[in-house]
Formats: structure tokens, C-alpha cells, sequence
């Protein structure tokens, strides 16, 4: 009997044993899968935190008058060419950060938690981004020159060239889907003002941004002029109606249409600046409304933009301390605009330059032009900034002069006698 309980003790014992052991493991090994899935979350946070920054480059401060001067005096195909290698080699934004993007590009004025929809000017919450599901009223990515037409995956720099992204809500831009732009059609159900055609697959956008998408389509025809950009093909604007997979995109004289009846808003050269701020690039045609006639205006019977020219004349030279009103004027009655070269001795507010510091000031009077007037060639002038003599140190007059030396003869006379 002894034994056997020996026997059973021992066996009790070593299950004792075995089962401590394993459960040891079993804990060594949970710890283990902890410290696995803890290094794994704290991977996915580096890499979610990275992903969220989306920080901006540094990109140089735009000068309107130096960014340009490649494609100075040029018209046509060589100005478009020229403003290709201007605009070429932007920094490409991946898909996830052109939602940040957009967020600062079509930011709602009124509200900064909003984002305006490109077609029916609906404010948006910027946190109801669209997440895939079933939510028609939340807002997406709107690829104006739809990418169906050339570039099909985010791999191409043209699918997320931010100059041709916009805030749209989604079921509007599922409307739209990949309609060539042209005139007529029936009202959207959703954006009114939106006219569309579904027997020829055309879309009309409303005439308070008619000329921002015809710009933003002249960007595009631009930008990838040519082949092996980022794999995207050499994107052309036609004069008819497309079919998807074709590298092109109509109606272009309906767009040089829509640009000319929709100048270029404060609105657009803000958005302008922003997307400069992510890409390091320019759309030419809000800063340069004239290259877009000058470019496509003769495939579309339009006369290219008149020349003209400024007229400045050298202010005269004047003491530190004073203002000094400027006058010029453009042969096309358009307004002038002045900017100092000189700021440390001179700066200039509208039409009046403030004398800082002696020294030579420069300014240069500017007209950019517009739809009919090419830009005119600026004109530099410079004068004088003096000091301003002191009352004490004014010169004498002569008759002054000669009173004083006769008083100081006598007075030298009455001394020796």
C-alpha cells in the first residue's frame, strides 16, 4: 500500500512539475506573441504617423516675372514647350496625401472644416471623406481630365497631379464620371447648373468655374506634352468628342470658350499658390490667361493676343522721408503695376514709393495682360534718394556773404584803433 501511494505521489508530483513547466512556456511564449504584436503596433503607428504628415517640400518663393521668363516673346507650339519644361519634373504627391491636398486647395472660405464641391458649390464637411462605402453626400477625389483618358493606376504622376484634383461630392463626380467637356444637355438632378448629355457622354460645367476646369484641362495637355512621364502619354485636347482609353480629351474650343467667359478669380490664384506649395509647379494659364489664345486660339478661329506697351518715365531725384506718386500707362488702357527692386532704399504701395534711404531706387512698371493683351515687356527706371540738408549747413547767399565780411572788417578796424 506504501508504495503505490509512493508510486501515486510521485506521479502527482511530476504532473505537478510538468504542468508548472508548461505553464511557464505557455507564458514565455504570451509574453513573446505581446512583445511581437506591441513591436508590430508600434511599426503601424510609425508608419500611420508618416503616412498622416504628408509634410510639405520646400519649394523656392514664386517670382510671377522670373518663373516665366523661358517662354518670354514665344507663341504656339513653342510656348507650349516652353511652358512644359517650366512646369515638368513637379513633386509628385502620392494618392493618400492629395487628400490632404485638397483639404487646403478647396478649403470652404467661410468654414475651415469644410471643402467646397467643384460642381455644385456645396459646403462639405472635410471629415466626411469618402472611405469606399455606401455614402452618396461625402466628398471624393475629382480627376478633372478623368483618368480613364491616359493614366488608369495612382503609379502615373498625372493621377495624382493635384492641378487637376478636386473636391467633388461623390455621387456628382460619379455623374460625371469621364464626359468630354462641352455645351448642352439637361440639368443633373444634383448640381442644376450642371448640364449633361448621356446619349454623347458630355458634361457642362457650371459658368462660375468654366474657366478654372478649361484651365485645368489646358494645364494637363501642357504638363504631359509628350511621352514617359511617369508613364503618363502625351495628353492632347481635341476638337471633338473622345472615347475612353484614348490619351486625348474634348471639346477644346468649348473650353477656350469657357476660358475666355470666366477669367481667372482671386479664388483660383489662391489655389494656384497652394498646390505651387505641395508641387513645386504652376498652372500657367491663372497666371497667364493670354497664353491659352495665343497657344490654341487659331485652332479654334480666334486671333492671337495684341501687343502693348508701357509708358514710364523716370521719377525726378527727392530727400529720404517722402513719398513720391508714380505714373505710367499701358497703350492697352489696362492698369499698371509697380514693384521696387530696391527695398532696402525704397518699397512701393499701390502707386506710391516710400523713400527709405539714400541710395539709387529702381522700379519697374508691369502690365501681365489678359485674354486679348499679351503681357507688355516691363520698364525699369531709377533716381536718386538724397539726404536731406540740414537747415544749419544751408550755403549763404552771396549779398549774405559780403555783410558778414564787411561787418568783420570794421569789426577788425575798431580793434586797431
Amino acid at each position: 500500500m506504501v508504495s503505490v501511494i509512493e508510486a501515486d505521489d510521485f506521479s502527482l508530483h511530476e504532473t505537478s512539475q510538468r504542468l508548472r513547466s508548461g505553464q511557464l512556456l505557455f507564458q514565455g511564449s504570451m509574453l513573446a506573441v505581446l512583445h511581437f504584436g506591441m513591436a508590430i503596433a508600434a511599426a503601424w503607428a510609425m508608419a500611420t504617423a508618416a503616412w498622416a504628415a504628408c509634410p510639405k517640400p520646400s519649394v523656392p518663393a514664386f517670382n510671377v516675372s522670373s518663373y516665366y521668363t523661358p517662354a518670354a516673346g514665344l507663341s504656339g507650339a513653342a510656348l507650349k514647350s516652353a511652358l512644359h519644361d517650366i512646369v515638368d519634373a513637379h513633386v509628385v504627391q502620392t494618392y493618400s496625401c492629395v487628400w490632404d491636398v485638397l483639404k487646403e486647395a478647396d478649403q470652404d472660405p467661410a468654414n475651415p472644416n469644410n471643402v467646397i464641391d467643384v460642381y455644385s458649390r456645396r459646403s462639405i464637411p472635410k471629415a466626411d471623406q469618402d472611405t469606399g462605402g455606401n455614402t452618396p453626400n461625402a466628398w471624393n477625389r475629382e480627376h478633372v481630365w478623368a483618368n480613364s483618358h491616359g493614366f488608369p493606376g495612382s503609379s502615373y504622376h498625372a493621377y495624382t497631379d493635384a492641378h487637376h484634383l478636386y473636391a467633388a461630392d461623390k455621387s456628382i463626380n460619379a455623374d460625371r464620371a469621364n464626359d468630354d467637356f462641352a455645351y448642352g444637355g439637361v440639368p443633373n438632378p444634383e448640381c442644376p447648373a450642371c448640364l449633361e448629355d448621356n446619349n454623347l457622354e458630355t458634361w457642362e460645367a457650371p459658368n462660375v468655374v468654366k474657366g478654372d476646369i478649361a484651365r485645368a484641362m489646358f494645364y494637363m495637355a501642357t504638363r504631359y506634352a509628350g511621352s514617359g512621364d511617369g508613364g503618363t502619354p502625351d495628353l492632347e485636347l481635341v476638337d471633338r468628342l473622345t472615347n475612353t482609353g484614348e490619351p486625348y480629351f474634348g471639346d477644346l474650343c468649348d473650353l477656350v470658350a469657357w476660358h475666355l467667359a470666366d477669367p481667372v478669380s482671386t479664388a483660383e490664384q489662391q489655389r494656384n499658390d497652394v498646390i505651387y506649395s505641395w508641387q513645386g509647379n504652376r498652372n500657367p494659364f491663372a497666371d497667364h490667361p493670354e497664353y491659352v489664345v495665343s497657344i490654341w486660339g487659331a485652332s479654334c478661329g480666334i486671333a492671337p493676343p495684341t501687343a502693348q506697351s508701357i509708358s514710364f518715365a523716370a521719377p525726378a531725384n527727392a530727400p529720404v522721408g517722402s513719398a513720391v506718386n508714380l505714373t505710367a500707362s499701358a497703350s492697352s488702357g489696362l492698369p499698371v503695376s509697380f514693384t521696387s527692386l530696391t527695398t532696402p532704399v525704397c518699397a512701393v504701395t499701390g502707386n506710391t514709393v516710400n523713400l527709405l534711404a539714400a541710395g539709387s531706387c529702381s522700379l519697374t512698371a508691369e502690365q501681365s495682360g489678359n485674354a486679348t493683351y499679351a503681357p507688355a515687356t516691363p520698364v525699369t527706371q531709377t533716381f536718386q534718394v538724397t539726404v536731406a540738408e540740414d537747415a544749419g549747413d544751408v550755403p549763404l547767399p552771396a549779398w549774405a556773404l559780403l555783410l558778414l565780411a564787411a561787418g568783420l572788417f570794421g569789426a577788425m578796424r575798431r580793434k586797431l584803433a
